[in-house]
Formats: C-alpha cells, sequence, structure tokens
C-alpha cells in the first residue's frame, strides 16, 4: 500500500510552488502542442475576418483575439509557474486543449450563431484554471495572496460566460466584456496594491 501511494503522489504531485522555478527550463513538447491549438483557433478567427473586412468585423477580431490571449497567457503563465513533469499536469493540460479545441469548432462564427457553444466553450476553460490557480494557493501558502485573487476573478468570468447562453445577443456579448475587463482588471489591481503588503510583494518578485 505504502509503494502504491508513493507511486501515486510522483505521478500526481501538488502545483509546484512558485520559488522552484527554473532559470534554465526548456519548453517541453506538450506546450508546444499546447501552442499549436491555440494556432488554430487564431487561424479559425482569422479566417473569418478575412470573408468580412470592415471596421465592424475588425473590432469583433480584436475582441476575440485577446480573450483568447488572455487565456493562452494565463495557461501557459499556470504550467510555467507550477506545472510539473507528472501524469497531473499532463491531464490538466489537454483538457485545456480540448476546451480551446472546441472554441477554434465555433470560432467562425463567435459572435453569431455559434456563440452559445463558443461562450460554454470558454467558459470551460476558465473553470479548469480556476480550479489550477486555487490549488496553487491550497498547498503553497505564501502564493495565496495572489493566487486567491486571480481564482476570484476566473470564476467570476466563467460564471459570467456560463449564463450569457441564457442572453440574447448583443446583451451576451456585453457580458462578455465585462467578464473579461474583470479576470483582467481584478489580478492586476491586486497586485498593484498588494506591493504596499510585504508578503505580496515577496511573490510578485519571484
Amino acid at each position: 500500500m505504502t509503494i502504491l501511494l508513493r507511486s501515486f503522489r510522483k505521478w500526481w504531485q501538488k502545483p509546484r510552488n512558485i520559488g522552484e522555478r527554473s532559470e534554465h527550463r526548456q519548453v517541453s513538447f506538450l506546450e508546444l502542442f499546447y501552442d499549436l491549438v491555440y494556432v488554430v483557433l487564431i487561424s479559425e478567427l482569422t479566417h473569418a475576418l478575412a470573408a468580412h473586412i470592415d471596421l465592424r468585423h475588425i473590432a469583433e477580431f480584436s475582441f476575440l483575439f485577446v480573450i483568447t490571449w488572455w487565456a493562452w497567457t494565463n495557461g501557459t503563465a499556470y504550467h510555467d509557474l507550477h506545472g510539473n513533469n507528472d501524469i497531473r499536469t499532463r491531464i490538466f493540460t489537454f483538457l485545456q486543449m480540448f476546451t480551446v479545441a472546441a472554441m477554434a469548432v465555433f470560432a467562425h462564427d463567435a459572435l453569431g450563431e455559434t456563440s452559445s457553444g463558443f461562450a460554454l466553450s470558454y467558459a470551460g476553460f476558465q473553470l479548469i484554471l480556476t480550479f489550477l490557480w486555487w490549488r496553487t494557493g491550497v498547498h503553497d501558502a505564501d502564493h495565496r495572496p495572489l493566487s486567491r485573487p486571480y481564482a476570484l476573478a476566473f470564476i467570476i468570468k466563467t460564471l459570467l460566460f456560463a449564463a450569457s447562453v441564457f442572453i440574447v445577443p448583443p446583451h451576451r456579448f456585453y457580458i462578455w466584456i465585462a467578464a473579461s475587463l474583470i479576470s483582467i482588471v481584478l489580478p492586476l489591481y491586486v497586485i498593484r496594491v498588494g506591493r504596499i503588503i510585504p508578503d505580496v510583494q515577496a511573490q510578485i518578485e519571484l
């Protein structure tokens, strides 16, 4: 039983503490594959824009690109700061990739007929990140002052995107904008205010 428990802990590790980052870590094939799924999503968004090049569609593309970029930024940041070479990291990375692939399926008309599918796919991605950021605070008490606001921002965004499917356009997209602003502004605000708190400042400088 002890051997099984040790084996489980080896392959299902807790999130890596933020202070354990390697300065010379190489990008893994899993991360490259992760990026490739985003390339497919961006390609779908670009293809949709190419069919209707005008100010309105450029603005819509810009918004979708920003929320896609923000998703990629947080997904890669989590892997860089807290990922391990274990099954747990691989499973959650593939779950993220599955939701991003689903977003790509609905991306061709993300602000039109397929907006509900896109919203639910995006909400699924956010839900995974919410859990991951929350777990970092559970296992790394020093990182909790930063992980909790991130988790809060992401759960709010998740709920708003999921709830938006019950709202008719264009009000649905106003909710998307509000949710995206919350997920960007809240963590930045916490970091700015937290600079006067020694524990938070120490995490920012890591």
